[in-house]
């Protein structure tokens, strides 16, 4: 009986543990009415995001495994640079990176892409954020609707930038 009460409240405790993580996740997906290829060549060309996307303003590095990256963004009319490593980097497919504030721990935030294939001439992009560190419940108290807002600017300027980019490449 001891070990089935330990098994429920072990159980308990891991529930509650995922819901508090996903309560620190941000995720937002669009569909493209692109293929997967192009959407992926215009998200890993992170040196010309600067021409389409509203919310990471400027990008440079490396965007590949262990590549260090420096990214300015703009969230409440401030502009903010950040410097995070790729930590995941699958070609064609997918890439995350962790950035930290001061030190691990403090504030830090992984962030990620993916670009899936749904058939020849249309994909799907998401876009996640999952934080960690002691300052991550109060960013995400006073800043999830408008980084909500701006990864879902990001993902829209996206679609936009790949669709256009077709239309005229058909016509």
């Amino acid at each position: 009986m001891k070990t089935l009460k330990l098994t429920i409240m072990a159980a308990i405790i891991s529930a509650t543990a995922v819901q508090a993580q996903d309560k620190k996740t941000i995720s937002v997906e669009s569909v493209i009415n692109s293929p997967a290829s192009e959407v992926w060549e215009a998200i890993s060309n992170n040196e010309e995001w600067s021409q389409w996307n509203p919310f990471i303003i400027k990008s440079s590095g490396n965007l590949e495994l262990n590549g260090k990256l420096v990214n300015t963004l703009v969230m409440d009319e401030k502009e903010y640079t950040f410097k995070p490593k790729v930590i995941e980097y699958t070609e064609g497919k997918s890439f995350t990176w962790r950035g930290k504030l001061i030190m691990s721990g403090i504030f830090d935030g992984t962030h990620g892409f993916e670009v899936i294939k749904i058939d020849e001439e249309t994909s799907k992009l998401v876009q996640f954020e999952k934080f960690s560190g002691i300052l991550s419940s109060w960013f995400m108290k006073n800043h999830k609707e408008s980084t909500l807002q701006n990864f879902t600017n990001m993902n829209n300027a996206l679609k936009h930038h790949v669709e256009n980019k077709m239309t005229i490449a058909n016509n």
